[in-house]
Order: C-alpha cells, then sequence, then structure tokens
C-alpha cells in the first residue's frame, strides 16, 4: 500500500523517463516483459490481476484512461475513449487521488468467450482458454489460432485450417499422422455424427499424445488439435492440459455465416 502521492509522484516520473529515454526498436519490444517483476510469467495471468490506465502528456494537459481487459488477457481501448483531463501543473497528490479513484471502480471485463471466422464463412465461438495458455496468433502456420502451454510451447490447442489430408477416411489419417508424428504406438479413429463434430482421433507416440476433433464447416472441415510431449510434461501438467482441450471442446459452437 502507497500514499496517493507516492502514487502521483511515481507518475510523474515515469513520465519525466519517457520524455528522456531513446526509442526502442519495435523488434526489441517482445525482450521487454515488464509484468515479470511481479513474479507473473505469462501477461494474461498479469492482466487479470492488474488493471491498466493509459496517460499521456500532452502541451496542455495530462490525460489519463481506463482500459478494458479483452477476453485474450490483453488490454484495449474503451469505445467511447472517454479521457479524464487533469492540469499539467496538477500536483502529485492530485495525479495520485485520479488515479487512485480511476483504480477504485470496478474492471471493465469483456466477455470470456471467443471467435474466430473461418474461410467458409462460417463463426466458431468457443471458450478462451486459461491463463496457462499463451495466444500466439496462428503460430506463422496455416492455422487459424493456437494456444501454447506457458511452460513449454511445444505443448499447445490448435484450431488448423488445412490439416494436409487428402480426405478424411482412416486411411487418410493415419497415412498423413505417420508422416508428421513417425510411428504410431496407438491409432484410434471415431465417426461421431454428432454435428458439426464428425470425427475424433486419438494417437499416440513415443514422447507425444495427440488429440484431433474435427468439425463440419460449411463445404470443409476445422481441425481443433492438441499435442502433448509426455517427457517433458508432469502427470499433473498433462491433465491440465487434456482438460482444458475437452473444456475447449465442449464449447465450440460453430454458426452458419
Amino acid at each position: 500500500m502507497i500514499s496517493v502521492n507516492e502514487l502521483g509522484n511515481a507518475i510523474l516520473d515515469g513520465l519525466d523517463k519517457s520524455r528522456k529515454a531513446l526509442p526502442i526498436e519495435r523488434s526489441d519490444i517482445k525482450d521487454f516483459k515488464f509484468w515479470q517483476i511481479t513474479g507473473i510469467k505469462g501477461f494474461a495471468a498479469f492482466s487479470k490481476k492488474f488493471q491498466c490506465i493509459d496517460i499521456c502528456e500532452t502541451e496542455k494537459s495530462i490525460k489519463l484512461l481506463k482500459m478494458i481487459r479483452d477476453a485474450d488477457g490483453g488490454y484495449s481501448y474503451p469505445e467511447d475513449n472517454s479521457y479524464i483531463e487533469i492540469p499539467l501543473h496538477a500536483t502529485a497528490e492530485q495525479i495520485g487521488i485520479t488515479i487512485n479513484d480511476m483504480l477504485s471502480e470496478k474492471p471493465a471485463v469483456q466477455s470470456d468467450k471467443l471467435t474466430l471466422n473461418t474461410i467458409f464463412g462460417n463463426l466458431v465461438k468457443y471458450v478462451r482458454p486459461h491463463d496457462d495458455f499463451i495466444d500466439v496468433g496462428d503460430g506463422h502456420t496455416d492455422a487459424y489460432q493456437i494456444y501454447a502451454y506457458e511452460k513449454d510451447d511445444r505443448n499447445y490447442i490448435a484450431f488448423l485450417i488445412d490439416s494436409g489430408y487428402l480426405d478424411y477416411t482412416e486411411n487418410a489419417k493415419k497415412k498423413r499422422w505417420r508422416e508428421t508424428y513417425g510411428e504410431l504406438e496407438k491409432f484410434e479413429y471415431r465417426k461421431v455424427y454428432e454435428r458439426p463434430l464428425e470425427i475424433e482421433i486419438y494417437g499416440k507416440n513415443e514422447t507425444t499424445t495427440i488429440v484431433s476433433h474435427l468439425y463440419q464447416d460449411g463445404d470443409g472441415m476445422i481441425e481443433i488439435l492438441t499435442e502433448l510431449n509426455d517427457s517433458l510434461l508432469s502427470k499433473e501438467e498433462q491433465e491440465k492440459i487434456e482438460e482444458e482441450f475437452k473444456r475447449i471442446i465442449d464449447s465450440v459452437n460453430i454458426v452458419e455465416g
């Protein structure tokens, strides 16, 4: 706990440093994980505990805007962009009181439901993964969305656009998985007929467990897949990822465009 005067002085000190600091190259930004000073590794977990206020110094005033925490853990600007302005010569105590009042308000949080648009014009709705999973976008692959396990990103949950299958028969999928994962100790294929879910696949090689669900998506398919590297994870961590995958699968809803 700090006083409003200490809070205001910290803001003024930050503004002073921002005037004097050299610009940071965009390519270097990824190395500045400021939130880790709190002991929290992932930004989504950090933003779940901490609010964000945008502070901008202009020629005439200091402008303050309380940000909204998005479902993916990031912060975004509210639609009305209703800044609070205080005089440029405001005292540290005045600034501290204003900031404290803003932080005392109930945080604005958007829905925990996420959506993505498929190439077939449909909308996929699902719950946002827990904070142990980092949003890595498409991961520079042919994927709609990938969530990597924070402790080891070789374990992930992915929404895939094109799985590289010639067709969706059991033999075609088994052939493709052997090409991708090598010799399989187990391979189980099951047609579900619970639209939009069509097919469930389970596979395992020496080190990795793979689970896939394929959904009808207009004239094509969307695949939701998870990979667990058994050699890198504890039993508890494996179960955590499996449970999270099931939670997401249970939430999936595909709405025709």
